[in-house]
C-alpha cells in the first residue's frame, strides 16, 4: 500500500537537477534480509559475536539515556558505531569472507530494486547512503547486476586494513564531509529509507520528497512515518512502487 501525504507537493515537485538518495539495508534489501553489518556474526568466530554483543549492550543503554542532550547522545552512539567497525576490521583478515557472504545468498533484495536503480541511473544521479559495510555492499550490488554508470556509494569502507574515522557514517548521523560536499551539486532530491533516522541523510532545508518503507511493526510506527515522510510504502511494497507514483 502506498500512502501519499501531500499530492500537491508531489505533483509540483521539480525533477530538474534531481538526485536520488537511498538507504541500503531494509530499503534496497527487504525486511527479511540480513544486514551488511549483522551478517558477519554468522561468518566470524564466537569471540567476535560475544564482543559485538557487549558493544550492543552499551549501545542500548546509551539509547535509553534521558539525562543528556540529543547532541551528547548522538556523539556517544557515534563512538559505539566506530567500535563496531573497529571490531569488524579486527576480524576481517582477508576478503575471502566477503566472497563467501556474497555467495551465501543470505541477502534478499526488495522486489525489482536493482532493475529500478538501473533505470533511475539513466535519468538521474543515484547515491546509496549506508551506515553498513560499503565493501560488501558494492560486491552484493555487482552480483545482482547493478550498474555503476551514475551511482556512487557513501558508506564505511576498509581499505588497506585502514578505516577512515573522519568519514564514518552511522545510523544516527548518516552523513560525512565528502557526502555533504557531493550533494551540493544538486538542487532537488528524492530520499528513500526504512527508518526515521534515514531522514538525516539530507539537511532539512533542501527541496526533497521523502519515501519511507514500513514493512514491520505497522501499528507502532505508522503514525510517525506518515507524519515525517511524504510517501509511505507498507506491506513489503516493491522498490519501484513509490518511484512510479512519483512519476520518476
Amino acid at each position: 500500500m502506498i500512502i501519499i501525504n501531500n499530492h500537491q507537493k508531489i505533483n509540483n515537485f521539480s525533477k530538474e537537477n534531481l538526485c536520488i538518495v537511498t538507504d541500503f539495508d531494509k530499503t534496497i534489501t527487504s525486511n527479511e534480509s540480513v544486514s551488511s553489518i549483522g551478517v558477519f556474526s554468522s561468518f566470524f568466530p564466537k569471540q567476535y559475536v560475544d564482543e559485538k554483543a557487549r558493544i550492543m549492550e552499551q549501545e542500548e543503554k546509551i539509547a535509553l539515556l534521558d539525562n543528556i542532550s540529543d547532541e551528547q547522545k548522538e556523539q556517544l552512539l557515534h563512538s559505539i558505531w566506530i567500535k563496531k567497525l573497529n571490531l569488524l576490521k579486527e576480524f576481517l583478515n582477508n576478503y575471502k569472507v566477503i566472497n563467501d557472504i556474497v555467495s551465501s545468498k543470505q541477502f534478499i533484495f526488495r522486489d525489482d530494486a536493482i532493475e529500478t536503480i538501473n533505470y533511475l541511473q539513466k535519468r538521474y544521479q543515484v547515491i546509496i547512503n549506508s551506515s553498513g559495510f560499503g565493501n560488501l555492499i558494492i560486491e552484493l550490488l555487482k552480483k545482482e547486476g547493478c550498474q555503476f554508470d551514475n551511482l556512487i556509494v557513501f558508506s564505511n569502507f576498509i581499505q588497506n586494513d585502514m578505516l577512515d574515522f573522519s568519514s564514518v557514517i552511522d545510523p544516527y548521523r548518516k552523513y560525512n564531509g565528502a557526502y555533504i560536499k557531493y550533494i551540493k551539486n544538486y538542487k532537488n532530491f528524492v530520499i528513500l529509507g526504512d527508518s526515521l533516522s534515514d531522514l538525516s541523510m539530507l539537511p532539512l532545508d533542501l527541496n526533497k520528497i521523502s519515501v519511507g518503507f514500513l514493512d514491520c511493526e505497522y501499528d507502532t510506527y505508522l503514525k510517525d512515518f506518515v507524519s515525517n515522510f511524504d510517501v509511505v510504502a507498507t506491506e513489503n511494497e516493491s522498490y519501484s512502487s513509490p518511484i512510479k507514483r512519483l512519476s520518476l
